[in-house]
C-alpha cells in the first residue's frame, strides 16, 4: 500500500504541546495520527482516549482496579486481548 502525506494547519502551540504529548506516551505524531485514523474507521466513531502518565491520580486508579481485578480472578488485560484474539481469529476461519 502506498503512502501518501497528509498538510493540516494547526497552531503553532497546539503543536509543539501535541509533540511533548506524543513523547510522553512514546509514539511520533505520524504514529499517534496514524492510530487515530485506522481505529475511527473501524470503530465508525472517535474511538479512544490516550493519556499522558504525568496523569498520576488515572494511574493510580488503574493500578486500584486492575489489583481489585486480580484479587476477584478476573481476567487480565493481556488474558482479555488474548480472547479476543482467539476469537477474531475462530470467526476467520470460519469465514
Amino acid at each position: 500500500m502506498a503512502d501518501t502525506t497528509v498538510t493540516i494547519r494547526i497552531d503553532e502551540n497546539v503543536k509543539r504541546r501535541f509533540e511533548e504529548f506524543c513523547v510522553d506516551v512514546g509514539v511520533n505524531m505520524s504514529v499517534a495520527v496514524n492510530m487515530f485514523i485506522r481505529a475511527s474507521l473501524r470503530e465508525q466513531k472517535i474511538p479512544f482516549t490516550i493519556e499522558s502518565p504525568r496523569n498520576s491520580y488515572g494511574l493510580a486508579l488503574l493500578s486500584e482496579m486492575r489489583a481489585e481485578a486480580e484479587e476477584r480472578g478476573f481476567l487480565s488485560d493481556d488474558e482479555i486481548e488474548a480472547e479476543i484474539q482467539a476469537a477474531r481469529a475462530d470467526i476467520r476461519a470460519r469465514r
